[in-house]
């Protein structure tokens, strides 16, 4: 069993990433694709969060509505699954 400070810290671990993500996505819809913020927002949901390029183009299209996210938009169920897991739906 987990302590319950193990639960809080990873459910604030799961909130502030989603509102990283988040933050990342609307100064990529924001910002003019090649500038500076564009280009580190997108660094970071790649390089930290391990999305692919196809899967960032879908969260700045459909944002975190889980219900637009379809899985046949991902190659495989481990990508859809580790999606989900990094948004905390």
């Amino acid at each position: 069993l987990m302590k319950p400070t193990e639960i809080f810290n990873r459910n604030l671990v799961q909130i502030a990433s989603k509102y990283d993500q988040a933050r990342m996505i609307e100064a990529m819809r924001v910002n003019k694709k090649g500038s500076a913020k564009y280009e580190r927002a997108k660094d970071r949901l790649e390089d930290f969060y391990e999305l692919t390029s196809s899967e960032v183009d879908l969260m700045i299209k459909h944002g975190f509505e889980s219900n637009t996210i379809d899985k046949a938009n991902f190659k495989s169920t481990r990508d859809y699954l580790c999606h989900t897991l990094h948004q905390g739906i």
